[in-house]
């Protein structure tokens, strides 16, 4: 996506936090013209995974819920479908999602298709992330259970 990362221009986590989140809020249209903090994370992310993960752990912490739930549906989604299918990289993901609630509420926006093995997309699926293949192929009873499980969590549905 990207052939290079920007420049660093941050003190910490919490400086690139205010940063994404700015980008974020000043942003009607999340795809376009990515600023440079939203970049960053997109690089990070294919790039050095687990180092993505450590960061989005203090991200999640500092910034808004519109945030948090952009951070889910881009970087962190790109993060979970990387197609190295690292499983370190998935433990990681699982570790800060059962520690960090608002990193579980990102993971809830990762929506996970056929590109992801099976077993890679049942473990990201237990902590949030939506197995959108699992949900093709279920009963509608399956289905209903399913989506209270969600909502109960908060983790939404649609």
């Amino acid at each position: 996506m990207f052939d290079e990362a920007p420049p660093a221009t941050w003190a910490g986590p919490v400086e690139f936090a205010a940063a994404y989140d700015g980008e974020q809020s000043d942003s009607d249209e999340r795809d376009r013209d990515l600023g440079p903090a939203t970049s960053f994370l997109y690089c990070l992310a294919q790039e050095a995974p687990i180092w993505a993960v450590d960061l989005f752990r203090e991200v999640v912490v500092r910034v808004n819920s519109a945030t948090v739930v952009a951070l889910g549906c881009g970087p962190l989604e790109d993060l979970a479908r990387h197609d190295s299918h690292d499983v370190r990289r998935i433990e990681a993901i699982e570790i800060a999602a059962r520690e960090v609630p608002e990193f579980q509420v990102a993971l809830a926006n990762v929506w996970l298709g056929d590109d992801l093995p099976r077993d890679l997309r049942e473990r990201l699926a237990r902590v949030g992330a939506r197995d959108f293949v699992a949900e093709e192929e279920m009963a509608e009873d399956a289905r209903a259970s399913y989506v209270a499980h969600r909502e109960a969590r908060g983790w939404g549905w649609g």
